[in-house]
């Protein structure tokens, strides 16, 4: 993999993250700069009028395909299952659902940013996924400072391999996080990457004193 093949695409994204003001701080802009989101993506599914295709990168023929989807401000499915009920695609293939993604850098901006985070703050992450947004997070308060839970354990492995590419350790645990990680807190923060609430403030201690941010949900 040379310079030549990601760098200027990484620059690019940030560079329009900036300008659309989904990045607004220093220390964010650093973060996502210094974050290459191929890492966390090798493996790219998308659905065409034919079926479902993956952009792989060990797959020299849509490399470059793969690296303009990556770089993108789309959010890319990078699991995904059988539909339980079998229904079918018009071409006949099995509908699948997804079960990982990696969201849209601009919304990961957004989110980082509202999280409103202090340099010593100590941050839960409910949905580890692909690992992107822990790199993020672990590049700006320190590996220490970052916990992430996944209910996949498959998922977690696999978040660990990029994470440590970039020297990057965060505490990363296998579980529900509805029921949150309150044996690694107390937190500063959370931020909830998926749709169900957790059901317990994660050792927040004071939930009036931290602030949560949740897609499509208000932050407290």
């Amino acid at each position: 993999m040379t310079d030549a093949d990601w760098e200027p695409r990484l620059a690019a994204l940030v560079a329009a993250l900036i300008e659309g003001g989904h990045l607004r701080s220093r220390e964010w802009m650093k973060a996502f700069a210094a974050t290459p989101r191929h890492l966390f993506t090798p493996e790219v599914i998308t659905v065409t009028p034919l079926g479902y295709r993956t952009l792989s990168a060990a797959d020299p023929g849509v490399r470059q395909e793969w690296l303009s989807a990556v770089y993108s401000d789309e959010s890319l499915v990078t699991q995904d299952k059988p539909h339980a009920a079998g229904y079918l695609l018009p071409a006949g293939q099995p509908l699948r659902v997804p079960t990982s993604s990696s969201t849209m850098p601009s919304l990961m901006a957004r989110m980082l940013e509202v999280l409103d985070i202090g340099d010593d703050m100590r941050v839960l992450e409910v949905g580890t996924g692909t690992g992107y947004n822990a790199a993020l997070l672990s590049h700006r308060l320190g590996d220490r400072q970052v916990v992430s839970i996944d209910i996949d354990p498959y998922l977690v492995d696999l978040a660990a391999q990029p994470l440590a590419h970039l020297a990057h350790t965060p505490t990363l645990l296998a579980g529900d996080g509805v029921y949150g990680a309150a044996e690694h807190g107390p937190y500063d923060r959370i931020i909830v990457r998926h749709r169900r609430r957790p059901r317990d403030p994660a050792g927040l201690g004071a939930a009036a004193q931290a602030r949560r941010e949740d897609p499509g949900q208000p932050a407290w």
